[in-house]
């Protein structure tokens, strides 16, 4: 994991290794008008990442991944 603050941009870059393909673009967006009980598990995390991240990269590349996430500081309690 790789953290970097520009300016009011906070990027963070995860690299994992040796994972199954992922592409988050085809993933069933969370149902949230069904109870708990009835939704499918999963998709909540990345619910969340999209809704608070202003951009997010994800790049699959021989078994590897490298995602990289950019969220805006404004409203963050964030020291430059």
């Amino acid at each position: 994991i790789h953290l970097k603050i520009e300016k009011r941009k906070v990027f963070i870059e995860l690299d994992d290794f040796n994972v199954e393909p992922f592409n988050p673009g085809e993933r069933k967006k969370t149902n949230f008008e069904l109870p708990l009980s009835r939704r499918e598990i999963g998709g909540l995390g990345l619910h969340f990442v999209l809704n608070l991240t202003e951009d997010l990269e994800f790049i699959y590349k021989n078994s590897d991944v490298k995602v990289t996430a950019v969220i805006d500081s404004e409203g963050l309690n964030v020291q430059h």
